[in-house]
Protein backbone atom coordinates (compact mmCIF):
# COMPACT_ATOMS: atom_id res chain seq x y z
CA UNK A 1 0.00 0.00 0.00
CA UNK A 2 2.79 2.37 0.99
CA UNK A 3 4.61 1.63 -2.29
CA UNK A 4 1.53 2.45 -4.40
CA UNK A 5 1.16 5.84 -2.66
CA UNK A 6 4.81 6.61 -3.30
CA UNK A 7 4.33 5.70 -6.96
CA UNK A 8 1.19 7.86 -7.11
CA UNK A 9 2.93 10.92 -5.70
CA UNK A 10 5.96 10.32 -7.92
CA UNK A 11 3.72 10.39 -10.98
CA UNK A 12 2.05 13.59 -9.75
CA UNK A 13 5.41 15.28 -9.22
CA UNK A 14 6.61 14.23 -12.68
CA UNK A 15 3.41 15.56 -14.27
CA UNK A 16 3.74 18.86 -12.41
CA UNK A 17 7.41 19.21 -13.41
CA UNK A 18 6.60 18.48 -17.06
CA UNK A 19 3.79 21.06 -17.12
CA UNK A 20 5.94 23.64 -15.34
CA UNK A 21 8.80 23.21 -17.83
CA UNK A 22 6.41 23.46 -20.77
CA UNK A 23 4.88 26.58 -19.28
CA UNK A 24 8.30 28.13 -18.66
CA UNK A 25 9.37 27.32 -22.19
CA UNK A 26 6.21 28.92 -23.53
CA UNK A 27 6.81 32.06 -21.46
CA UNK A 28 10.43 32.23 -22.66
CA UNK A 29 9.34 31.91 -26.32
CA UNK A 30 6.77 34.63 -25.87
CA UNK A 31 9.33 37.00 -24.32
CA UNK A 32 11.87 36.25 -27.04
CA UNK A 33 9.33 36.65 -29.84
CA UNK A 34 8.47 40.13 -28.58
CA UNK A 35 12.01 41.22 -27.84
CA UNK A 36 13.30 43.07 -30.92
CA UNK A 37 16.95 42.59 -29.96
CA UNK A 38 16.50 38.82 -29.73
CA UNK A 39 14.57 38.80 -33.01
CA UNK A 40 17.30 40.76 -34.78
CA UNK A 41 20.00 38.44 -33.43
CA UNK A 42 18.05 35.37 -34.51
CA UNK A 43 17.57 36.88 -37.96
CA UNK A 44 21.29 37.58 -38.27
CA UNK A 45 22.15 34.01 -37.20
CA UNK A 46 19.88 32.70 -39.95
CA UNK A 47 21.55 35.01 -42.48
CA UNK A 48 24.94 33.64 -41.45
CA UNK A 49 23.63 30.17 -42.31
CA UNK A 50 22.32 31.45 -45.67
CA UNK A 51 18.72 30.97 -44.54
CA UNK A 52 17.62 34.25 -46.09
CA UNK A 53 13.93 33.48 -46.43
CA UNK A 54 13.64 32.28 -42.84
CA UNK A 55 15.41 35.37 -41.52
CA UNK A 56 12.85 37.78 -42.99
CA UNK A 57 10.09 37.11 -40.46
CA UNK A 58 12.42 37.74 -37.51
CA UNK A 59 13.94 40.90 -38.96
CA UNK A 60 10.64 42.32 -40.16
CA UNK A 61 9.04 41.83 -36.76
CA UNK A 62 12.06 43.42 -35.07
CA UNK A 63 11.63 46.56 -37.21
CA UNK A 64 8.03 46.80 -35.99
CA UNK A 65 8.85 46.28 -32.32
CA UNK A 66 11.87 48.54 -31.89
CA UNK A 67 10.85 51.98 -30.55
CA UNK A 68 11.10 54.62 -33.29
CA UNK A 69 13.43 56.51 -30.94
CA UNK A 70 15.99 53.67 -31.09
CA UNK A 71 17.40 54.85 -34.40
CA UNK A 72 20.72 52.90 -34.36
CA UNK A 73 18.89 49.61 -33.74
CA UNK A 74 16.34 50.32 -36.47
CA UNK A 75 19.09 51.31 -38.89
CA UNK A 76 20.95 48.07 -38.20
CA UNK A 77 17.86 45.87 -38.49
CA UNK A 78 16.73 47.47 -41.76
CA UNK A 79 20.25 46.92 -43.11
CA UNK A 80 20.06 43.16 -42.46
CA UNK A 81 16.47 43.06 -43.68
CA UNK A 82 17.59 44.70 -46.93
CA UNK A 83 20.50 42.28 -47.16
CA UNK A 84 18.13 39.28 -46.92
CA UNK A 85 15.78 40.76 -49.54
CA UNK A 86 18.71 41.43 -51.89
CA UNK A 87 19.89 37.84 -51.56
CA UNK A 88 16.36 36.73 -52.50
CA UNK A 89 16.49 39.02 -55.57
CA UNK A 90 13.62 41.14 -54.23
CA UNK A 91 15.40 44.26 -55.42
CA UNK A 92 12.77 46.95 -55.04
CA UNK A 93 11.92 45.83 -51.51
CA UNK A 94 15.63 45.70 -50.67
CA UNK A 95 16.05 49.26 -51.94
CA UNK A 96 13.25 50.44 -49.65
CA UNK A 97 14.82 48.64 -46.67
CA UNK A 98 18.28 50.12 -47.29
CA UNK A 99 16.74 53.58 -47.62
CA UNK A 100 15.08 53.07 -44.24
CA UNK A 101 18.43 52.02 -42.78
CA UNK A 102 20.02 55.26 -43.98
CA UNK A 103 17.02 57.24 -42.73
CA UNK A 104 17.41 55.89 -39.20
CA UNK A 105 21.16 55.72 -38.60
CA UNK A 106 22.85 57.38 -41.56
CA UNK A 107 23.94 54.05 -43.04
CA UNK A 108 27.09 51.93 -42.97
CA UNK A 109 29.47 52.08 -45.93
CA UNK A 110 28.06 48.76 -47.14
CA UNK A 111 24.52 50.15 -47.00
CA UNK A 112 25.48 52.66 -49.69
CA UNK A 113 27.46 50.07 -51.67
CA UNK A 114 24.59 47.58 -51.71
CA UNK A 115 21.92 50.20 -52.37
CA UNK A 116 23.88 51.71 -55.23
CA UNK A 117 24.54 48.27 -56.68
CA UNK A 118 20.80 47.50 -56.63
CA UNK A 119 20.03 50.67 -58.59
CA UNK A 120 22.81 49.89 -61.06
CA UNK A 121 21.57 46.30 -61.50
CA UNK A 122 18.16 47.73 -62.46
CA UNK A 123 19.83 49.90 -65.11
CA UNK A 124 19.40 53.08 -63.09
CA UNK A 125 22.95 54.44 -62.96
CA UNK A 126 21.87 58.03 -62.20
CA UNK A 127 20.25 56.81 -58.95
CA UNK A 128 23.29 54.62 -58.25
CA UNK A 129 25.56 57.66 -58.67
CA UNK A 130 23.43 59.69 -56.25
CA UNK A 131 23.73 56.95 -53.63
CA UNK A 132 27.46 56.37 -54.12
CA UNK A 133 28.18 60.10 -53.98
CA UNK A 134 26.24 60.36 -50.74
CA UNK A 135 28.24 57.43 -49.38
CA UNK A 136 31.58 58.90 -50.50
CA UNK A 137 30.80 62.07 -48.55
CA UNK A 138 30.56 59.97 -45.37
CA UNK A 139 33.23 57.39 -46.21
CA UNK A 140 35.73 59.12 -48.53
CA UNK A 141 38.32 56.32 -48.29
CA UNK A 142 35.97 53.37 -48.85
CA UNK A 143 37.48 51.52 -51.82
CA UNK A 144 34.32 49.79 -53.05
CA UNK A 145 32.35 53.03 -53.02
CA UNK A 146 35.08 54.64 -55.15
CA UNK A 147 35.16 51.76 -57.63
CA UNK A 148 31.41 51.34 -57.93
CA UNK A 149 30.88 55.07 -58.37
CA UNK A 150 33.58 55.09 -61.06
CA UNK A 151 31.90 52.19 -62.87
CA UNK A 152 28.58 54.03 -62.90
CA UNK A 153 30.32 57.14 -64.24
CA UNK A 154 31.92 55.03 -66.98
CA UNK A 155 28.55 53.57 -67.99
CA UNK A 156 27.22 57.13 -68.16
CA UNK A 157 30.30 58.10 -70.22
CA UNK A 158 31.47 60.55 -67.57
CA UNK A 159 35.09 59.50 -67.78
CA UNK A 160 36.46 62.74 -66.35
CA UNK A 161 34.69 61.94 -63.09
CA UNK A 162 35.75 58.28 -63.11
CA UNK A 163 39.47 58.89 -63.65
CA UNK A 164 40.37 60.50 -60.27
CA UNK A 165 38.37 57.86 -58.40
CA UNK A 166 40.17 55.01 -60.15
CA UNK A 167 43.55 56.69 -59.73
CA UNK A 168 42.85 56.76 -55.98
CA UNK A 169 41.63 53.15 -56.10
CA UNK A 170 44.90 52.02 -57.73
CA UNK A 171 46.94 53.69 -54.98
CA UNK A 172 44.74 52.02 -52.35
CA UNK A 173 45.16 48.60 -53.98
CA UNK A 174 48.92 49.10 -54.28
CA UNK A 175 48.99 49.53 -50.50
CA UNK A 176 46.65 46.60 -49.77
CA UNK A 177 47.83 43.57 -51.81
CA UNK A 178 45.96 41.24 -49.44
CA UNK A 179 42.55 42.24 -50.89
CA UNK A 180 40.59 39.57 -52.75
CA UNK A 181 41.29 39.57 -56.52
CA UNK A 182 43.45 42.62 -55.90
CA UNK A 183 45.84 42.19 -58.83
CA UNK A 184 43.01 41.56 -61.30
CA UNK A 185 41.18 44.78 -60.37
CA UNK A 186 44.37 46.83 -60.02
CA UNK A 187 45.43 45.83 -63.55
CA UNK A 188 41.95 46.52 -64.88
CA UNK A 189 42.01 50.08 -63.52
CA UNK A 190 45.57 50.71 -64.75
CA UNK A 191 44.54 49.55 -68.23
CA UNK A 192 41.51 51.82 -68.15
CA UNK A 193 43.58 54.82 -67.02
CA UNK A 194 46.06 54.24 -69.85
CA UNK A 195 43.34 54.39 -72.52
CA UNK A 196 42.29 57.45 -74.45
CA UNK A 197 38.74 58.54 -73.65
CA UNK A 198 36.70 60.85 -75.87
CA UNK A 199 35.62 63.21 -73.11
CA UNK A 200 38.75 63.09 -70.97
Amino acid sequence: MKTSWIQFFTVLILLWATNYCASASSRSTTIASNNPKHLEEQGIRLLERNKHQESLAFLEKATKLYPRSNRPALGSTYYYYGFALRKLDRKHEAIAAYQKSIQYDGGKSHTYINLGHLHASLGDDPSAVAVYEQGIEKFPDELYLMENLALSYIRLRKHKKAIPLLSKAVVYRNNHPELKDNELWRKRWIDYLSEEHIDR
